[in-house]
């Protein structure tokens, strides 16, 4: 969730390495995606994450992709962080996976 990630940010630099515990604690948890996904089901879901992306570590996306039901699928890229969509193979397979919903 949104909280790990704030402790993972802070806890790589040596300068927010000790305040990565309470700073973390001023990011809400009311809203965790990882809580919330496996509830969407049997509605299909797309994760999709870069191995590149530079803010949100890749096994986050991962660990929302393990916790989503079925029907789903993951969509790993290879670019910085928002610019999946600049590459039109991606677009292409977003696009596919919402016709393949209708």
């Amino acid at each position: 969730g949104f909280r790990k990630i704030a402790r993972e940010k802070l806890g790589g630099f040596w300068l927010t390495w000790p305040l990565q515990i309470p700073l973390s604690w001023t990011i809400p948890d009311d809203y965790e995606g990882v809580d919330h996904i496996p509830r969407i089901s049997p509605v299909q879901v797309m994760v999709i994450h870069s191995v590149r992306d530079g803010i949100i570590p890749f096994h986050h996306g991962e660990a929302l992709f393990e916790a989503a039901q079925e029907p789903k699928e993951f969509l790993q890229t290879d670019t910085p962080h928002g610019a999946t969509f600049v590459i039109p193979g991606y677009r292409r397979e977003v696009l596919r996976f919402m016709n393949a919903g209708r």
